[in-house]
């Protein structure tokens, strides 16, 4: 063939694939939503017989099936035949930059593995984190740290500028710490912002700022030894931060760290292994606690865990306590320790450990409640429902949840920002 020939051929693929990406898009531009039972969060069950109106990735308008004559016959319409509907799932606590342990003994070791790989490296595996939890039906995820130089930013606008697939990422940059202890690592402090009381926290901030981040991590410890914040620094930092209209998010593990992040007033406490020992219920606003143990809470993964059935007895008295305070509970994978020895991906892992919610005490529905309803309202943006003018993202599930909820499992249908992202449980497994 020809070099002319070539280019030819090169021009008219190029052509036909530019018109098919074209109408792709097109036919998605406004979709409409069958035969659903599509969950209502006040009542806690299903309601029928309602078309779903999907335009310019929102959700425009919920109608009676009677109308659908009325409607634009050029939407294309998907037919759920029934099946169960709810809005796109939220990971609240997540390192999809983080490379899973791979053979690795230690927490600790991976997040030094994932410091020492490159950049283009850490965002190859983060695009392929990103896409096993879109098709497990997570379209949001809140990135919190161990993501290097804002690779969390870089990995979202990829994802915004359809370059790579994944869900929403809600970025938070590097976290900010008095220490590096979670990772022995000097030639990676970059993976944190060391602080201290003498710091310019204004001018620390404003580098955030710089970034568009919305989330501040802040850690109040990161070592049960020796780097556990002084109280006045980790109020001074949530203040400022919060008057720049960031959230802060404290990494509170302990006794005394859960404590002070309780004053610190923080929009959300991550972890809380620990019940505080002192009451300062007077204190708080009822915050938001993201639970993050709860993968590990099953004997299957006890070669993470010693003691299992201790760690499971611990975490039920300790998510009934919350409960019983009052305490806002959010679901959180942070999978960063490897869950490829039991899970083929990320996606397979955050779905178990929302699963596992329901082993240590919360109902189905509470279960779904925190990985939805709460989650959204954490962290403020108009997703986590099925109502008008709410983002179009959107998983359905071949059988009822709130009856089993391994059956989050099989995925009929993941729509993401008003567009079909995969249909039929074969394209919607990671």
């Amino acid at each position: 063939m020809s070099r002319y020939k070539v280019s030819i051929f090169i021009i008219v693929f190029f052509f036909g694939f530019s018109l098919w990406i074209l109408f792709k898009d097109k036919k998605h531009e406004c979709l409409l939503i069958l035969n659903s039972k599509y969950f209502d969060y006040k009542s806690g069950s299903y309601i029928l017989n309602k078309i779903i109106v999907i335009s310019n990735a929102l959700i425009t308008d919920i109608v009676d099936s009677n109308s659908f004559e009325t409607l634009d016959k050029n939407c294309l319409s998907v037919d759920l035949k029934g099946h169960f509907l709810y809005p796109g799932l939220i990971d609240a606590h997540s390192h999809l930059l983080a490379v899973d342990r791979q053979k690795v003994v230690g927490w600790k070791s991976a997040l030094e593995l994932s410091a020492e790989r490159p950049s283009m490296m850490r965002l190859f595996i983060g695009e392929k984190n990103a896409k096993s939890m879109l098709l497990a039906g997570f379209t949001t995820v809140r990135e919190l740290g161990n993501s290097g130089q804002y690779l969390d930013e870089k990995l979202n606008l990829r994802i915004t500028n359809n370059i790579s697939l994944g869900p929403e990422i809600i970025t938070s940059g590097p976290g900010i710490a008095i220490y590096t202890s979670q990772i022995n690592s000097n030639a990676k402090k970059e993976e944190y912002t060391i602080v201290s009381s003498q710091s310019d926290i204004d001018q620390v901030l404003l580098k955030y700022k710089s970034h568009n981040v919305s989330w501040i991590k802040l850690y109040a410890d990161n070592s049960a030894v020796n780097s556990i914040i002084s109280l006045d620094l980790l109020k001074s930092i949530t203040r400022k931060a919060q008057a720049l209209k960031f959230k802060v998010a404290i990494h509170a593990e302990y006794n005394q760290s859960v404590q002070m992040a309780l004053l610190a007033r923080p929009d959300s406490i991550e972890h809380f292994y620990e019940i505080p020992a002192h009451d300062v219920s007077n204190n708080i606003n009822t915050p938001f606690v993201v639970i993050t143990d709860n993968s590990l809470n099953t004997c299957e993964n006890s070669f993470i865990v010693n003691n299992c059935f201790e760690k499971i007895k611990s975490l039920k008295n300790r998510l009934e306590w919350l409960r019983r305070e009052g305490y806002k509970i959010v679901f959180g994978s942070d999978a960063v320790l490897d869950f490829t020895f039991n899970f083929k991906n990320r996606g397979d892992a955050s779905l178990s450990s929302l699963i596992s919610l329901t082993q240590i005490g919360l109902s189905p529905l509470e279960t779904l409640l925190s990985a939805t309803v709460t989650s959204a309202d954490m962290l403020a943006l108009p997703i986590g429902k099925i109502e008008k003018d709410y983002m179009a993202n959107l998983v359905a599930f071949y059988s009822d949840p709130l009856i089993n909820i391994e059956n989050i499992k099989n995925r009929d249908l993941v729509v993401f920002k008003g567009k079909i992202v995969c249909k039929g449980s074969n394209e919607c497994q990671p």
